[in-house]
């Protein structure tokens, strides 16, 4: 039988399950993969995007170590989210379309994690699962766009590789850079505009298409119309960031 946590680590609103896995490593003092080393010994968990989703097993494991209910952790992962809404309704898939591919090779990560400095600065750094949605490349809050990589040293952000003296999950693993004191560019009105129709299509009408294939085409309509009508610097740069993030479709010119 697992023993509890001595720290009790509350997930916070809108918190990525592998934000608060490093959080509470962070909270006993250890890094992350010796956390989760001790509750799946037999599972290297950071060699996979472990915030897609986790199964039952694992689930129970990680609830009798945290104290948490099962509901609560899969609360924090991105099935939870998207399931009947992208995905069909109880369709597990290994691969979610619209979330942005961590690219991992055994703890290395190809892509950041993006993030908002703005919201970084806010009470306790953690990072939220909307900034996983690959059409979400801004913060409605702070209007500003969102980063991927640390603007230190441009090492991608991964922060469970990060050590077990670090202050904070808001700290690049490879630097030591502090990640809210980055600044990043403010959006235009088009790119607000543009998040904002493609979440209405995702969340709305994709929930009751129920088809990735339906979505798409809206997808792309609506981006052919914002960079044709808008030319602007900052639609292309939106443009720009989610082909970088694999997101575009090959014929939207």
């Amino acid at each position: 039988m697992s023993l509890i946590w001595p720290v009790q680590i509350p997930p916070l609103k809108d918190e990525l399950l592998s934000s608060w896995l490093v959080r509470a490593s962070l909270a006993h003092g250890c890094d992350p993969m010796s956390l989760t080393s001790a509750v799946w010994p037999t599972w290297r968990a950071w060699t996979v995007d472990i915030d897609r989703t986790l199964d039952e097993t694992r689930l129970q494991s990680l609830c009798g170590s945290s104290g948490l209910s099962i509901d609560e952790l899969r609360n924090m992962t991105l099935f939870h989210h998207l399931d009947g809404k992208i995905l069909l309704i109880g369709k597990k898939s290994s691969s979610l379309p619209w979330v942005i591919a961590m690219g991992s090779r055994n703890r290395q990560h190809k892509m950041g994690v993006p993030y908002c400095p703005g919201c970084l600065r806010m009470d306790e750094p953690y990072f939220r699962w909307q900034w996983r949605l690959a059409w979400h490349t801004y913060c409605p809050l702070h209007h500003h766009e969102l980063i991927e990589c640390c603007p230190s040293c441009n090492m991608p952000v991964q922060y469970h590789r990060v050590s077990a003296q670090t202050p904070h999950i808001g700290i690049c693993f490879h630097c030591g850079y502090d990640l809210s004191s980055a600044v990043s560019a403010r959006v235009e009105a088009m790119q607000t505009d543009f998040q904002k129709l493609a979440s209405n299509v995702f969340w709305h009408r994709g929930s009751r298409l129920g088809r990735q294939a339906d979505i798409i085409p809206r997808l792309v309509f609506i981006g052919q119309t914002f960079t044709q009508s808008h030319p602007t610097r900052g639609i292309q740069r939106t443009k720009g960031t989610l082909a970088f993030r694999g997101f575009y479709p090959g014929h939207w010119n």
